[in-house]
């Protein structure tokens, strides 16, 4: 049991980054670009809050909710969406139904300026 695709009308790039190792042989993060995995992904998108601060430097930062069928979603993963780059703003929520899971809601975030 899923979100049903008509409920899903928007399609943005999911991005997620390689891995590379440090200088003190830790595992970090590589968003360069032969490193990064991209694909389409089915969504449904919802704002959560857009607000501008002005404490010291002009800032929009606008988080949003995406819904989505995709159950292997994480928190380092990055979204492009109508040119934007979004980034996932914590753990995904895999929502469940009696069945099992059913799908996820991730909380997404940009801060411009």
């Amino acid at each position: 049991m899923s979100i049903p695709e008509r409920l899903l009308p928007i399609t943005v790039s999911w991005t997620r980054p390689g891995t590379t190792t440090d200088a003190y042989g830790n595992t970090i993060r590589d968003w360069s670009d032969g490193a990064v995995a991209s694909s389409d992904l089915p969504v449904m998108i919802e704002q959560r809050r857009a607000i501008e601060q002005l404490d010291g430097r002009d800032a929009t930062v606008t988080t949003l909710v995406l819904f989505t069928n995709e159950l292997g979603v994480e928190a380092v993963d990055r979204f492009v969406w109508d040119g934007r780059t979004y980034e996932a703003d914590g753990d995904p929520w895999v929502v469940y139904s009696p069945g099992g899971p059913h799908h996820s809601e991730v909380a997404i975030v940009r801060v411009e300026g």
